[in-house]
């Protein structure tokens, strides 16, 4: 078998077993409130993987939740909240996207 044949059926297993990321996954999040932006859209402004894929990206571990206070209290599908999800880098994380946004 030629090593491109190889490569491909590689790829393709990768692919098979790499499970797309659910909100549930995100660290820190608060699974009652809702959230104040789309997580996904937030994955690939902040360059999360596989949301975005070009250079810089960073591992999925590296989107974190975080609790927004939201003074006036925001009404959202007929219920109120006073805080809500939003999501940002890890502390871990922050250096190397640094280093990626200076090169």
């Amino acid at each position: 078998m030629s090593n491109i044949k190889k490569g491909a059926k590689k790829t393709a297993k990768k692919k098979a077993a790499t499970t797309m990321p659910r909100r549930e996954d995100i660290p820190g999040l608060t699974r009652e409130l809702p959230d104040i932006s789309d997580w996904r859209e937030a994955a690939r402004v902040l360059k999360i993987r596989p949301f975005y894929t070009g250079p810089g990206s960073l591992p999925f571990s590296c989107l974190t939740a975080t609790q927004m206070r939201m003074d006036p209290p925001r009404k959202i599908n007929g219920a109120i909240y006073q805080s809500v999800n939003d999501f940002r880098l890890a502390e871990q994380c922050l250096q190397r996207a640094k280093l990626h946004f200076h090169q």
